[in-house]
């Protein structure tokens, strides 16, 4: 059986000494620094590509897209891209800073010709036009009419009709042709139904549906509707003219 020896009387293990030293301040500082321009060097690398890509559309619109990459960079560079879309932001850098803008377009690191880069911000005008026109809230809808007064006449019969809230629902014949010509009959002293109608006019719209709703074809609070009636069907006499009681729908 092996045997194992216990000994004391080896030389120590040399020892390796531990630095605690602190940098210096200089040091520290040149190296903060250095970090700092490497974290910035990084997001501007980051913000480039994401801006070229969103530039790149308008660019290719243009004839451009060669350039969309060092422009992207370029406005980066100068802290002009933010959230807001890279079209956006090209569009505010030229609107602020047009003297700078043109300078860095036409430098070396982006070689743009004066045709170019006039190309380039009509185009990129137009778009940021366009998208600021979309993000735009859509205007709210106008509040429909409650209450409808309709000077209404049909040959030398003329009447006006309030059309109420309860009316303004039904379809205009409804509505406004049956009772209306129940009264041109009484005054002209002859029947006039709705079958009788040729056509109907609206004032400024011309010829309307009167089977559509009266709320959709009257739009305002004040409204001219002529009826015409099939020819020698409802002609009121003179005589028809005499009083002015307007029925009204209530």
């Amino acid at each position: 059986m092996d045997r194992v020896v216990l000994r004391d009387d080896l030389p120590p293990e040399p020892t390796v000494a531990k630095s605690h030293a602190v940098p210096a301040h200089g040091e520290l500082r040149t190296s903060n620094a250095a970090a700092t321009r490497a974290s910035e060097n990084r997001a501007v690398k980051n913000a480039a590509q994401q801006a070229a890509e969103e530039l790149l559309p308008v660019f290719e619109g243009a004839g451009l897209a060669r350039h969309a990459p060092a422009v992207a960079k370029a406005m980066c560079a100068m802290r002009h891209q933010t959230s807001k879309h890279a079209v956006r932001a090209l569009n505010d850098w030229h609107a602020d800073d047009a003297e700078t803008f043109s300078s860095r377009l036409q430098g070396s690191g982006i070689g743009m010709s004066i045709q170019e880069m006039n190309k380039l911000i009509d185009a990129v005008r137009t778009a940021a036009k366009a998208m600021e026109a979309s993000l735009a809230p859509a205007a709210a809808p106008p509040r429909p009419v409650e209450k409808v007064k309709v000077r209404t006449r049909c040959g030398s019969t003329e009447l006006q009709v309030t059309l109420t809230a309860k009316f303004l629902t039904k379809p205009l014949s409804e509505a406004l042709l049956v009772p209306f010509l129940k009264a041109h009959s009484k005054r002209a002293g002859v029947e006039a139904r709705l079958e009788h109608v040729e056509r109907v006019e609206l004032e400024g719209l011309g010829s309307i549906d009167a089977s559509l709703p009266a709320r959709d074809l009257l739009a305002a609070s004040e409204a001219s509707v002529s009826i015409f009636l099939q020819e020698g069907v409802g002609a009121a006499p003179p005589a028809a003219m005499e009083g002015d009681a307007a029925p009204t729908a209530a």
